[in-house]
């Protein structure tokens, strides 16, 4: 009898729906049971809702296949089940948000699936255990947070980060409530842990990570000198954690561009320490651009604002420009001003269907990339905000996704293809706005249709690539049921066009598929036909062969 005590947390994209089970771990799954998973789910809190399902796996392949079944009598469970292969789950949550998998080979946060168990009358019972902790943690705050949220988030040793955001294993949060805060968490997977903390509010639709002020355990915020935590088996980890109830306070206000252009988002504020790390994440000032911001943990710091995609510094532009405010404790400093500059672009044949780019501001001296906005219209208006005073280049093109389907070309402004032939754009003053107009040179075209034939693929991308680097500058979407293609705001130059189908799983940014069928049919990238744009052409009548 093996028991079976490593558990992985699987990824939230992976929940498969529920297809059968039972209520009563002592009775059978009324299924066709060849052999028998058995055990207990042991925590030292409340696991009530808590359940353990086997997920049958075919060929490798996870299925929408499983057996579920609710805990009884002190976290017993009984799973009886068909022959085969399965992955089985622990979760100790109603809302299965945290999934536990068991494996030989350790916590992997889905980069290691995890292994199968084999069932059949020869294996049977099975006995996994799965053997939980908890963890219960006290804060005590400054009772201005009444009302806004504590969390906590749990960092296990060694796990591996994906994608931009921190990968965790768990988290709780609560309201704070007379300057006091208590998360419990049940259902925990044993192992040491940092802890970090988030006090405020929180934004969940931001492009950040936090907007509340965050910090780790045992109040320190630096997260190398945070010690690691230990949470065991069938026990509760308790901590508390005291934050200064007189904050640091700083208290000022945004003004400018964004209230002349009209603009109804205000823009945010954001903390940093001098070593970059954020002390409080994206927070929007008031409607009138005013702003009071308690900091529990201060220090030395610089502010951050952020509108429209452009960010400064009050200070300067720049991190190393932006004033250094020393917050102590107890104490406030007011009167921290910024006046933004901003421009109002005219948009020659504007509208919404025709503008859909990107304007990067780059430093004349050096052709640094300063900013990058991308402004939406208002009939043929476009608003830009948070700009300083300085000399700037500007260099409007297609955002990565809008490469192929903008009518305009990237170019300088104004019309020039060369930067050292750009006409300079001064913001002489804070809060000066620029107004300017954008005559936009249309690009080339390059048109056709997809030719399926016997392709048994519907969906497909269409791609076009310069003639001397496999490297995809623009797309476009063309299915069965809208065969035909429009490539179009093509620069001047020699260009090859290819198309494959959606399926293949390509992203904007990689290089296309090897199977990429080139016009006029090959799969041979440098024997695709080279189409010449020039003065703005329309090269038309391609058909690409996908058959």
């Amino acid at each position: 009898m093996k028991v079976i005590r490593t558990i992985l947390i699987a990824c939230t994209l992976l929940m498969l729906a529920l297809t059968s089970g039972c209520d009563d771990p002592a009775t059978p799954c009324p299924c066709v049971a060849a052999g028998r998973i058995q055990g207990h789910v042991v925590s030292p809190g409340n696991l009530d809702g808590a359940s353990v399902r086997a997920v049958q796996v075919v060929d490798g392949v996870a299925t929408d296949t499983n057996f579920k079944v609710n805990l009884g009598v002190r976290g017993s469970y009984i799973l009886d089940l068909p022959a085969g292969r399965y992955i089985l789950q622990c979760m100790p949550t109603t809302s299965e948000r945290f999934v536990y998998d068991y494996t030989s080979t350790g916590l992997s946060y889905g980069h290691i699936p995890p292994d199968t168990l084999l069932v059949n009358d020869s294996v049977s019972p099975l006995e996994a255990e799965f053997e939980l902790g908890g963890l219960n943690l006290l804060f005590e705050v400054s009772p201005g947070l009444n009302g806004e949220q504590a969390e906590v988030i749990l960092h296990r040793r060694d796990a591996v980060e994906t994608g931009q955001w921190r990968t965790y294993l768990n988290m709780g949060m609560t309201t704070i409530e007379d300057g006091r805060a208590e998360i419990t968490l049940d259902g925990l997977l044993p192992g040491e842990y940092k802890l970090e903390i988030v006090l405020g509010r929180r934004l969940y639709l931001c492009n950040c990570p936090y907007d509340g002020e965050h910090f780790w355990m045992p109040g320190i915020r630096d997260e190398a000198q945070s010690p690691w935590y230990e949470i065991v088996a069938d026990s509760t980890l308790a901590l508390a954690c005291t934050v200064a109830t007189e904050p640091a306070r700083i208290e000022g206000r945004i003004s400018g561009a964004w209230q002349d252009l009209g603009f109804s988002t205000p823009p945010a504020l954001s903390i940093v320490d001098p070593d970059s790390v954020t002390i409080m994440g994206l927070r929007q000032v008031f409607d009138d651009g005013q702003f009071a911001v308690d900091v529990h943990l201060p220090g030395p710091a610089k502010l951050l604002v952020s509108h429209g995609g452009i960010k400064q510094w009050i200070g300067g532009p720049g991190f190393e420009e932006a004033t250094i405010f020393d917050l102590q404790l107890g104490q406030t400093i007011s009167d921290i001003t910024l006046v933004q500059s901003g421009m109002q672009l005219t948009i020659e044949g504007g509208g919404q269907n025709y503008f859909d780019s990107e304007i990067r501001f780059h430093d004349p001296l050096d052709m640094r990339l300063l900013a990058t906005a991308r402004p939406s219209l208002n009939g043929e208006s476009a608003a830009i905000a948070n700009l300083w005073p300085g000399d700037f280049l500007m260099y409007i093109t297609p955002g990565l996704y809008d490469l192929g389907h903008s009518p305009w070309r990237p170019q300088w402004y104004d019309r020039v293809v060369d930067p050292d032939q750009a006409q300079l754009v001064s913001i002489s003053a804070h809060g000066e706005v620029v107004h300017l107009d954008l005559n936009l040179e249309a690009g080339g075209r390059v048109a056709g249709t997809l030719d399926f034939g016997a392709s048994e693929s519907t969906y497909h991308h269409v791609v076009i690539t310069p003639a001397d680097e496999p490297t995809v500058w623009g797309s476009y979407y063309a299915f069965m049921g809208r065969p035909n293609f429009l490539v179009q705001g093509l620069p001047e130059g020699e260009f090859r066009i290819g198309a494959f189908p959606v399926s293949l799983g390509w992203t904007r940014g990689t290089p296309p598929p090897a199977s990429t069928v080139w016009y006029p049919g090959t799969t041979d990238w440098n024997s695709g036909e080279t189409i010449t744009i020039q003065n703005a052409s329309e090269v038309s009548g391609i058909v690409i062969p996908m058959n």
